[in-house]
């Protein structure tokens, strides 16, 4: 299982760090484009959600959650499951940054969101059996 963490962490990365994401979706166009001196001015920015991709959210919360589910498999601690989940989030939100990508409040808010269901669905199930 530590396998399967490790690969999904890679694809997460690739998918979190490519240039253009909807290029990757839809091509399989994977470009990446770093600086060392990227722009913080919209760093974490709460924006009108209207202008926020509900695929975008979606996929965060999609992907988070399989990540925590692949880290319970791994970990036994629901606190430390919960911290390297969140930690990993906040460093994906903070590695896009110097990746061209953006990083916001809802996306982070999606990861959590994905982090806490997936921990909630495997105590539930854990304590109905």
């Amino acid at each position: 299982m530590t396998f399967l963490l490790i690969l999904w962490i890679i694809i997460m990365l690739i998918g979190l760090c490519t240039e253009d994401v909807y290029a990757l979706f839809a091509n399989g166009e994977i470009s990446f484009s770093f600086t060392w001196t990227p722009n913080w001015e919209h760093f974490l920015q709460l924006y009108p959600i209207d202008t926020v991709s509900s695929f975008e959210l979606f996929g965060h919360f999609i992907i988070f959650f399989i990540l925590t589910c692949l880290i319970i498999e791994v970990v036994s601690n629901y606190a430390h499951i919960l911290v390297a989940a969140f930690t990993f989030a906040i460093f994906t939100e903070i590695i896009q940054v110097f990746f061209g990508r953006g990083a916001d409040l809802y996306d982070i808010l999606m990861d959590l969101l994905g982090i806490v269901v997936a921990i909630g669905d495997y105590y539930r199930l854990e304590e109905s059996s």
